[in-house]
């Protein structure tokens, strides 16, 4: 007898469900061990269940996945992926844990929690404590249990940059006596916050475990299954249609004429009205253009450093894999437009539901649930591949193949004598197909041992085609790119008072760093502005995508897009041409833009690090080149537009005095 979570189960039942999962008994055990399955002991203390009843390492109800794949023994991994890499200061990858769910407000961070954890409370709270205290807090309850939890971690200043880094690198080689002052000060910040991450992590998930019932494992599998086909929905409804799919192959796949160098006739004229005046015709030539020519040389490098010798790469070579680019590029853009048309009918519909239903604001909307379910689908479909892989080996070199191997060699070989196997009284001999004779128990065990390889091969084989359809159909692949999209906000009025505000600020910020940049004031913060920057930059990405000037006229929806995102860029600049002061504002902010950008690319690890004067003068010049092409024009357009305004007001102003003293 067994036991795994408090419930007894059989020696019957565990040789059952490794054979109903495709498994061989041993690799199942091992598998079930990891969960908590221990051999009970005579005398020991177990909950009254009944062993047939118990579920062991299940994956869903609807059995859709053939393998034991329990979510709701590692659903606490989607809040901690472990698999982010970065590189440390020799240029090497490291993997680290990835807290970034501990980032988010209370407010985003409960929506998750809700769905993630079902049975349990969340409510917005503050920490105030001797260690750390915080406004951003979430309680967590389980009836009369609950416990605090600090979240938007990263709301101070940042601890990833380059600087800090440089310094924790630092401090890990040599020791805390090689740091100065203020590597001393940027290590203490870190240790702060990766300390405060832990600690949030390590209380959320603990006080999960400790109060989750069987009850609630069930609420979320069943929230899980329904969150799953959810997501799959949504991924059938993004994915290319059949139109686009069908213009992808006419216009790349199949257009013999995608790299023909395009021919256009161009006259060449004297100056103004010349040619006319010596009555002679304008001279032409023939300009050729090169179509996808920046394609073509970045493939044709792609392949150099991939090993190719220069000799081998042939222009239909080039070509193709070329070809082959443009059409994942396109496939990628036709999946991006469905997947941002459906969030924004998603977001309407949340948004209606919240106007006409208070409390459907404190619940996670259709998006919420979108996002979770992608994942999770991600995280179910590394498991499967994880699986498969396992199972393949099992085939190929498990106990069970290698028996059957032993077997078949002994059936052929004429020199393996079968008199010397211990038979069963009354048990009675089986004559193969060569003439040589088995016991009939020697018979009956490569039965059911070949029985059982069957089973593992189909199990095999169904979880292969799943992974395979949804590589073909571009879901897996397609995950992290839906993530980036889903968590987006695509409320335009919203987005466009947001971008204003930001505008304005961003110019003033920047203004004021630039004014004591380029009057050398030494006592200006660099990574104080780099952090502000940083910062804006994380707001404006939390809104949909912006269209880019390519794509601005494939269509009037992308114009009006893009018309609409030009002209709020430039309300801050309308703004400040209409005071005495914004020709300053804007050259100094171009200048505290421009310097600051360097000064983050010299923290970059391994850049080129470049002098204060050299920033200076490139600033300077930046400064000056907008101003002179970018405001100056702006400025004439606004004082031309003013005059005409104000000449055709007085001009009816005074056509009304003419018509009343008629």
């Amino acid at each position: 007898m067994y036991e795994v979570n408090g419930q007894e189960v059989t020696l019957e039942v565990l040789q059952g469900k490794a054979k109903e999962y495709g498994m061989d008994f041993d690799s199942y055990m091992e598998a079930m061990k990891k969960k908590g399955l221990v051999e009970k002991t005579p005398g020991s203390q177990t909950e009254d269940a009944t062993a047939s009843q118990v579920d062991t390492a299940s994956i869903s109800d609807d059995g859709s996945s053939a393998f034991p794949y329990d979510d709701t023994k590692d659903k606490h991994d989607v809040l901690l992926n472990i698999t982010t890499k970065d590189k440390n200061l020799q240029g090497n990858f490291i993997t680290k844990p990835n807290y970034a769910f501990f980032d988010k407000s209370e407010e985003d961070a409960i929506g998750d929690l809700v769905m993630k954890y079902p049975g349990f409370e969340f409510e917005e709270t503050n920490i105030i404590g001797d260690d750390r205290s915080s406004f951003n807090a979430i309680k967590v309850s389980k009836g009369d249990k609950s416990i605090k939890v600090e979240f938007n971690i990263d709301g101070g200043a940042s601890t990833d940059d380059p600087r800090t880094l440089e310094a924790v690198g630092k401090y890990n080689q040599e020791g805390i006596d090689s740091l100065n002052t203020a590597e001393k000060g940027l290590l203490i910040s870190y240790q702060s916050k990766n300390q405060a991450y832990k600690k949030s992590y390590e209380d959320l998930t603990s006080f999960i475990d400790e109060n989750s019932t069987s009850e609630d494992d069930k609420l979320y599998l069943k929230q899980n299954q329904e969150r799953s086909a959810l997501t799959l929905d949504f991924l059938e409804k993004t994915k290319p249609t059949e139109d686009q799919l069908n213009t992808i192959e006419t216009d790349i796949v199949n257009n013999e004429d995608l790299f023909k160098v395009k021919e256009e006739e161009v006259n060449l004229f004297r100056g103004v009205g010349m040619d006319a005046k010596i009555g002679v015709a304008p001279r032409s030539y023939v300009k050729k253009t090169q179509p996808y020519a920046k394609e073509l040389q970045q493939t044709e490098k792609k392949l150099i450093a991939n090993g190719v010798k220069p000799e081998d790469i042939t222009r239909d070579l080039v070509e193709q894999k070329t070809r082959d680019y443009l059409a994942r590029i396109a496939n990628k853009e036709a999946w991006n437009k469905n997947t941002e048309v459906s969030l924004e009918e998603l977001d309407d519909i949340d948004q209606i539901k919240v106007a006409y239903n208070r409390d459907y604001s404190l619940t996670p909307t259709i998006k919420d649930k979108i996002e979770l379910g992608l994942k999770e689908f991600e995280k179910e479909y590394v498991a499967k591949i994880v699986h498969r892989d396992a199972l393949q080996e099992q085939l190929k070199e498990g106990k069970l193949a290698n028996k059957l191997k032993t077997a078949v060699e002994r059936f052929d070989s004429e020199d393996y004598d079968f008199t010397q196997v211990k038979m069963q009284p009354g048990e009675g001999l089986i004559t193969l197909d060569t003439g040589k004779q088995i016991p009939e128990s020697v018979y009956g065990q490569y039965q059911k041992d070949y029985k059982e390889y069957n089973e593992l091969y189909n199990n095999y084989l169904e979880l292969s085609s799943d992974i395979v359809k949804n590589l073909d159909n571009g879901f897996i692949n397609r995950v992290p790119e839906q993530l980036d999209l889903t968590r987006r906000n695509y409320n335009a009025v919203e987005e466009a008072v947001v971008e204003t505000g930001l505008g304005f600020l961003e110019m003033a910020v920047d203004a004021g760093y630039g004014t004591a940049k380029l009057f050398g004031d030494p006592s200006l913060n660099d990574d104080a502005q780099i952090e502000f920057k940083n910062k804006i930059n994380n707001i404006r990405q939390s809104y949909k995508r912006d269209v880019e000037f390519d794509d601005a006229f494939s269509s009037l929806e992308n114009f009006v897009s893009f018309a609409t995102q030009e002209a709020v860029n430039q309300v801050p600049i309308f703004t400040a041409l209409a005071t005495p002061m914004g020709w300053g504002l804007i050259g100094t902010s171009s200048f505290g833009s421009q310097y600051s950008d360097m000064v983050k690319q010299d923290k970059e690890i391994g850049a080129t690090k470049t002098s204060n004067a050299e920033k200076y003068f490139k600033s300077l010049g930046y400064a000056g080149a907008e101003l002179v092409f970018g405001a100056a024009p702006t400025y004439m357009l606004i004082r031309d537009a003013k005059k005409a305004l104000v000449n055709n007001v007085a001009k009816n102003a005074m056509e009304k005095i003419k018509l009343s003293l008629a």
